[in-house]
């Protein structure tokens, strides 16, 4: 996985992934356990490097 990140539930995505489900809303569902995130909580996962 290419520049991992982490919801604020904890789930890991890769950054694209992630900023294209964000791109044309403020707030999104996690795709694993729906629970709602916003970009402010998306954290790089840098241990995964």
């Amino acid at each position: 996985m290419q520049t991992p990140m982490s919801t604020g539930c904890g789930h890991f995505f890769c950054r694209f992934c992630i900023t294209e489900l964000l791109n044309s809303k403020y707030r999104a569902p996690c795709p694993l356990c729906k629970k709602s995130f916003t970009r402010r909580y998306l954290l790089l996962a840098t241990y995964f490097s």
